[in-house]
């Protein structure tokens, strides 16, 4: 088993250079694409002292799981995963999402699409059919600020359209609900301006976790070449892959209760 990481997710990160990229970098203090810290100090202001702002994301960098983290079972290695992931890609065409808004789900307060997008839940099902058979059973306790906190939600393995209909990108920790309204306000005065331009999932990120508390990094990008209805054999990799394995929990997400207007 090769050391370097030891657990792994399935992403989207915005493009480099976005303007959405550029704000969860300065975010978060970390951007994945790149494997280096950035903090705006302008954004970081928002934190006002607030404990769980950003939080563990600082860790992640801006994402939304379209896999949750994950290990390998001891019959698979990262190689048959890239392969996965990549067929996926092959067959998948690029995805217009619907507008994203910030608001607050499970005491978090997130980008979530303002509406389900069936191209989304699809998409995510079938990265779970291909990368499920590799993984070892879930281990939720491993990563607690990852978790959804109703076990109800924690079916790791089901492609149930009500369960991962719609995704999100996490921009805290669990917050007291008044602190959350009000982060959620400072951060719509920054990003309502981002989040009008049109924004594309079109490709997938796989992703890696280097253990002892270190940043999660990019390790491969896979770009969505599909076409409805016709199976596109290019390769679908834009980076090189590394041999590794690792340790795993999943979470799907339930859908949004959307608290702010």
């Amino acid at each position: 088993m090769d050391p370097i990481c030891v657990n792994f997710a399935v992403s989207w990160i915005p493009r480099p250079g976005s303007a959405l990229a550029r704000f969860g970098a300065g975010w978060t203090g970390w951007c994945a694409d790149r494997g280096d810290a950035e903090v705006s100090q302008e954004l970081r202001a928002i934190a006002k002292g607030r404990k769980g702002v950003p939080g563990s994301i600082s860790r992640h960098g801006l994402h939304a799981h379209i896999k949750s983290p994950f290990a390998l079972d001891d019959d698979s290695d990262v190689a048959s995963v890239q392969e996965a992931i990549a067929s996926v890609a092959r067959t998948t065409a690029p995805i217009t999402l619907p507008r994203m808004e910030v608001t607050v789900f499970d005491g978090r307060v997130v980008m979530a699409l303002a509406q389900p997008d069936p191209a989304v839940t699809r998409l995510v099902c079938a990265v779970a059919s291909v990368v499920d058979p590799h993984l070892e059973t879930p281990a939720y306790a491993d990563e607690p600020d990852m978790g959804v906190s109703h076990p109800a939600l924690r079916d790791w393995g089901s492609c149930d359209m009500s369960v991962i209909e719609r995704f999100h990108i996490p921009l805290t920790d669990r917050l007291e609900l008044g602190v959350a309204y009000q982060v959620v306000a400072d951060l719509r005065a920054i990003l309502d301006p981002i989040l009008t331009a049109e924004v594309s999932l079109a490709d997938l990120a796989l992703v890696g976790d280097p253990g002892d508390g270190q940043p999660w990094r990019l390790l491969e990008r896979y770009q969505l070449t599909g076409s409805p209805g016709r199976d596109r054999t290019a390769s679908a990799r834009t980076r090189s892959g590394t041999g590794i394995t690792g340790k795993q929990f999943g979470a799907h997400i339930s859908g949004f209760n959307s608290l702010i207007a």
